[in-house]
């Protein structure tokens, strides 16, 4: 995966933060965010990035050379809202519990919950009409409930949450308040420098042939294809 160096930085820190440098939390009381959206425009990237930046954090070792135990729970917002009454919020609470039981199985585990299309699952209460705003205001409490680690004694230690969602200002806005999605991370649409390079790692992996007469002749129209294509690509 090419470029989005900044937003695989900060997201990768806030994973590896609560296990790399647990005496912070018991000694110093530090509080760690539990809670990460991904905002940003459909089609650059932000499940992709998610999934990548987990299997990089899984090659992780720490001072005494252990690798980091790290387990990805998916939930999807749309696909788990076509499903019957209350299936939703048990789906939530199953995740939840799994992710919480593989964090506690020893001191170099961790786990993610990474819900996509949030927006879809959680919109403003008020804005879903009818029989879908008792539908939406279930998942929501349940959801607020489970961020706040009060149900069934499912603490979060060493369990983040990251949220995808295209459209920011449509979710319910207790999902942002502080413990909960309280740090956001824009994913905007690659510009031409970050694009070349995501062509470059594509077609890395990819035989193509230039018409060239050396070595140094090849690698030069080497680059300017891939500059000619990411001029030419939009972007997202």
């Amino acid at each position: 995966m090419g470029g989005m160096e900044d937003e695989r930085a900060a997201l990768r820190e806030l994973i590896l933060l609560p296990v790399a440098h647990p005496r912070l939390r018991s000694e110093l009381s530090v509080e760690f965010p539990k809670g990460v959206l991904l905002c940003g425009p459909p089609g650059v990237g932000k499940t992709l990035l998610v999934r990548s930046v987990v299997h990089e954090c899984c090659q992780v070792k720490d001072v005494s050379g252990t690798t980091l135990d790290l387990n990805l729970q998916v939930i999807n917002g749309s696909e788990i809202m076509t499903s019957g009454r209350g299936d939703a919020e048990q789906a939530l609470r199953d995740t939840f519990e799994i992710a919480v039981v593989h964090a506690r199985s020893s001191r170099h585990a961790a786990s993610v919950i990474f819900i996509d299309e949030l927006d879809a699952l959680c919109p403003k209460r008020e804005a879903a009409g009818g029989g879908a705003s008792s539908a939406h205001s279930r998942i929501v409490a349940q959801l607020l409930t489970l961020l706040d680690g009060v149900e069934g004694g499912l603490s979060r230690e060493n369990v983040v949450v990251v949220a995808a969602t295209n459209l920011p200002n449509s979710i319910d806005p207790a999902l942002r308040r502080p413990g909960r999605f309280d740090r956001e991370i824009f994913v905007a649409p690659p510009n031409t420098v970050l694009r070349k390079k995501i062509f470059e790692v594509h077609l890395n992996r990819t035989p193509y042939a230039l018409c060239s007469r050396s070595p140094q002749d090849a690698e030069l129209q080497r680059d300017i294809f891939l500059e000619t294509l990411a001029a030419k690509a939009v972007g997202s």
